[in-house]
Order: C-alpha cells, then sequence, then structure tokens
C-alpha cells in the first residue's frame, strides 16, 4: 500500500526565536536551591520532619543520609553548635513519629521543656492508658506507640566520601539525628578515656577533635518479619585534614545568626511545634478505639489547683487519681510544697526519697 506523501508546513524560524526568548535563565539563587535539594527526601505523604527546611536550605545544609536497609561504613566529624565552650556540641531532643493522617515527625515539648510545656499526643496517650490499661494487646500496642524516641542531633562534616571513594570533601555542613542509646550513647563510651577517665573533646576545631567511624549492620527478624539497622563498630581516629574551611565559613555564619535569636546552631535549625499544632495534627489520626475523653487533658495549671484541692469537702479521696498525682511530681521538693498545702507535711516526716513519700501519703490515705 502506498502512502500519500505529506506537505508539511515550513518552519518559521523568526517565530520560534521569538518564543525562546521569553524563557529566562535561572537565577544563580534558582540553581543553588535546586542544588541544595538533590538528596532530600520527598515531604509528599510522609508529612513534616523536625527541621526548619527553610533555615537549612539557607544555610546549604542537608539532612545526612544513613541508609537503613543496608550495610554501610561511615566517616563523619562532630562539629560545635556554638562558640562558647560551655554549650554541648549536639542537642537532645525526643520525638513523635506517626503523627496524623501523614505520619508527621515532632518533637515533643514536654519532654523537651521538663515539663514545663503539654504535649497533646502525651496526654492523648495517658488519657489511653487510663481508660484501658494494658489488657487489650492491640491497644497497648498502639499507646506504646505514641511514645517519643530520644535522639541526639549532631552538626557534622560527613568525610565518607572521602575515605570510602578517594572523593574529595564536598564542603557542606550536614546535620543529623541519631537514636541516642544505639549511637550517641557508643560514642560516649569511646570519648573517656577507660584507664585515665580523662574526656576528650570530640567536637574540637584544633588539637582533640576526632574523625567518628560507624558501621551499620542490618539484623533481620525473622519473627515480625521485618529488618533494622544495627549501629556498631565505633572508632575515634586522628583526624588526617582539618574541617573544610567552606564547612566552617557556614558554621561560624550559622552560629552568629542563631546567638542573635539567643539559640544554639542546632535549635536555631529545629521546627518546635508551635501551641496547638499537635492537636491540629492528631485530630487526624484516626484510632480502633475512643482516645477522646469528656474532660479534656489537663493543663498543667489546672494539676496544680487539683494539688491543693487534693481534699474533698466529704472527705473521700480517689487513691488511684490521688496516686497519679503524685506519680506526676518528678522532685521531693513539690512533693513536700504539695505536703505543706494540705497540712499533711507530718505523714512524709522521716522519708528521704521521693518513692518513700509517695508511699507514705497513699498509705496515709488508703488506710483513713
Amino acid at each position: 500500500m502506498a502512502f500519500k506523501k505529506l506537505t508539511l508546513p515550513k518552519k518559521d524560524k523568526s517565530s520560534s526565536s521569538s518564543i525562546t526568548s521569553k524563557f529566562k535563565k535561572r537565577t544563580s539563587e534558582t540553581l543553588e536551591k535546586t542544588w541544595n535539594k538533590r538528596t532530600r527526601k520527598s515531604g509528599g505523604a510522609s508529612g513534616k520532619d523536625i527541621y526548619d527546611h527553610d533555615k537549612l536550605d539557607k544555610y546549604g545544609i542537608q539532612i545526612m543520609q544513613v541508609n537503613t536497609q543496608k550495610d554501610g561504613e561511615y566517616f563523619f566529624n562532630q562539629l560545635p553548635q556554638s562558640f562558647d565552650g560551655d554549650v554541648e556540641p549536639h542537642e537532645e531532643v525526643s520525638i513523635h513519629y506517626q503523627c496524623g493522617i501523614k505520619n508527621d515527625q515532632m518533637i515533643c515539648m514536654e519532654r523537651y521543656t521538663e515539663g514545663k510545656e503539654n504535649c497533646h499526643r502525651c496526654n492523648l496517650q495517658k488519657e489511653g492508658w487510663r481508660k484501658y490499661g494494658k489488657e487489650d494487646k492491640k491497644i497497648k500496642t498502639v499507646l506504646a506507640g505514641m511514645y517519643p524516641q530520644d535522639k541526639v542531633i549532631y552538626l557534622l562534616e560527613d568525610l565518607s566520601p572521602k575515605y570510602l571513594k578517594d572523593e574529595e570533601p564536598d564542603g557542606i555542613l550536614y546535620i543529623k539525628d541519631f537514636p541516642k542509646k544505639g549511637v550517641h550513647a557508643k560514642i560516649q563510651d569511646e570519648v573517656r578515656d577507660k584507664k585515665t577517665g580523662r574526656m576528650t573533646d570530640i567536637a574540637d576545631l584544633e588539637d582533640e577533635g576526632k574523625l567518628i567511624y560507624m558501621k551499620v549492620t542490618i539484623k533481620e527478624d525473622k519473627e515480625k518479619n521485618a529488618k533494622f539497622p544495627e549501629y556498631g563498630s565505633f572508632d575515634l581516629m586522628d583526624r588526617d585534614l582539618p574541617v573544610n574551611k567552606k564547612v566552617l565559613k557556614t558554621l561560624e555564619k550559622l552560629i552568629e545568626d542563631a546567638s542573635e535569636e539567643g539559640m544554639t546552631a542546632i535549635q536555631y535549625l529545629l521546627h518546635f511545634p508551635e501551641e496547638g499544632e499537635m492537636k491540629k495534627i492528631m485530630e487526624t489520626e484516626v484510632f480502633d478505639f475512643d482516645l477522646s475523653s469528656d474532660d479534656a487533658p489537663k493543663t498543667k495549671k489546672e494539676k496544680e489547683k487539683d494539688r491543693k484541692n487534693v481534699k474533698e469537702e466529704d472527705g473521700e479521696i480517689d487513691i488511684q487519681e490521688l496516686e497519679e498525682t503524685l506519680n506526676e511530681m518528678k522532685s521531693t521538693f513539690v512533693i513536700k510544697k504539695f505536703c505543706k498545702e494540705n497540712d499533711i507535711y507530718e505523714v512524709i516526716e522521716g522519708c528521704d526519697e521521693r518513692d518513700e513519700m509517695i508511699e507514705a501519703i497513699l498509705t496515709y490515705f488508703s488506710e483513713k
């Protein structure tokens, strides 16, 4: 079968040229922003994380990637987050994972502020334990999953490509949140000299600084059909070369800007939940059981008021509620104050420890 020859229209070069002239070259800022985000994982359905990404982009800081699905080795320098020698080079936080429908990651402000602020997720969890206890395994699993995980955040220079692939350092300042027990505690075990007890400042930028080696091994739990990373083989080694000047310049500017806001460098790069933010996120989370309460979780001021009014007019005391109230008191000072306000100070006389005081108070009211 013969095909009919088609007559194609002639291209109008002048028209094509006028169209292309409308497209402008990307600015250097846009190109750098694209480059800075080249390894960042897409937010998408995974939701928010704990970092302020606008600030990460501003300073060209990247989140160090650790492959938790494949064995690997890592080399990195921990860097200070302040010019002040009294400031630790890391920041400890507790993180709630899988919050809401988008599985957001949120810093637990109740733990971060040592109880000065409330955490809506923690309040809901406490309400769940109060309502359901630990009898139902399914509910217990969900409630246990609401606990925040302890993490320690480092600023660092990633030298893995240098020692594993013989590539030149990239001059990028990285940030990374490591498991406190699985990584940070093990690094600290190496920091202290076993014989003399002397501590080494591994984040020092001059004499004492050390290169950290870490190995990740993937373990398999056949019963749960799951894999998990195991961090180990930690070692501290002398640095072969000083910290990259470009990294130091970025770090200097970051610390200066953070100081103006009264913060450390790492604090400055974090996203701390605003008031009501966690509650709004949690409203999108669906549970197979009721976590709501007729009485909303009490604020710290309301709890303080309850402590002062623990004696009811009819003389009856809810022992379980009293025990919960006492267990929320983290120091002997607060318990003593509670006893003085309720005219029962003589009950704890002779008690030195917190648990002793709580037991004495509960015994006193149980026998009344």
